[in-house]
């Protein structure tokens, strides 16, 4: 009997520093997500990698430990760290929209266009884009010429934000190379109302010189 019970007295022991240990190792990963939370506001991005990466030894599966690894990295200008660790995320949920448009945005700015649309038209597998996306997809193909398509994406990323003045600069510009010279300066004036200038000024005043309408 008494051997019993000195048996279970030391499971309970066993579990009880168990469940200490837990609890510290819980408590430690929030502090390390905190720590990096505030050095991402303070844009000390190294810092917050340091933080992330201790967070990721107690939770390597978690795909927002992921993102943030990617975004930290990507702001550090190192991209192939980012798009790795985005990839990772998407791993871990396979409906994260956020990271297929980010590793899109990378491949645009560093103008590879093809893989940034591959990586904007996954996303689009899944659900609706920002207007950002869409927007660019609509500048890829406005940049190929394929006008009816460039147009399509401009009018989504409408849909998506009524006030996206990019979106409507966009489709000035289509409508422009179209020769649709009305609708181009319809467009045009609406993104100038929604704050895009000078560009779909400067574009405003070409159509009306051409035109001889210098007063318009």
């Amino acid at each position: 009997m008494r051997g019993a019970l000195k048996i279970l007295t030391m499971v309970m022991l066993i579990l009880a520093v168990l469940s200490g240990g837990i609890s510290v190792a819980a408590a430690d990963y929030k502090a390390n997500i905190e720590k990096a939370n505030k050095y991402i506001v303070e844009q000390k991005y190294k810092d917050a990698l340091k933080m992330l990466r201790k967070a990721y030894k107690s939770d390597d599966k978690n795909p927002e430990i992921y993102r943030k690894i990617a975004f930290c990295f990507e702001k550090l200008n190192q991209y192939d760290s980012a798009i790795a660790y985005y990839e990772g995320a998407i791993v871990f949920n396979p409906q994260d929209i956020d990271s297929y448009q980010k590793i899109g945005d990378i491949y645009y700015n560093e103008q590879d266009f093809h893989e940034a649309m591959s990586w904007y038209e996954r996303g689009m597998d899944l659900g609706r884009l920002n207007p950002q996306s869409y927007n660019r997809l609509g500048i890829i193909y406005l940049r190929w010429r394929e006008l009816r398509k460039s147009r399509d994406y401009f009018e989504k990323s409408i849909e998506a934000d009524s006030s996206f003045s990019s979106g409507f600069y966009g489709l000035g510009l289509v409508y422009m190379q179209a020769g649709d010279s009305a609708k181009a300066v319809e467009y045009f004036r609406k993104s100038i109302e929604l704050g895009q200038l000078p560009k779909a000024a400067y574009f405003l005043g070409v159509i009306f010189h051409n035109s001889g309408n210098s007063d318009s």
